[in-house]
């Protein structure tokens, strides 16, 4: 399910240092995996 065309972006680190690239649409699931706040469910 690759795009041919599908934007990259850097992935930085805090000092800077490039630690590769990313295709835009893994780059989004990555955050979205991250950032998501953990399930809590209240048997």
């Amino acid at each position: 399910m690759r795009r041919k065309n599908a934007a990259r972006v850097t992935v930085r680190d805090r000092t800077g240092k490039c630690m590769g690239t990313l295709l835009l649409n893994e780059a989004a699931d990555c955050i979205e995996m991250c950032c998501r706040p953990p399930e809590v469910r209240l048997d």
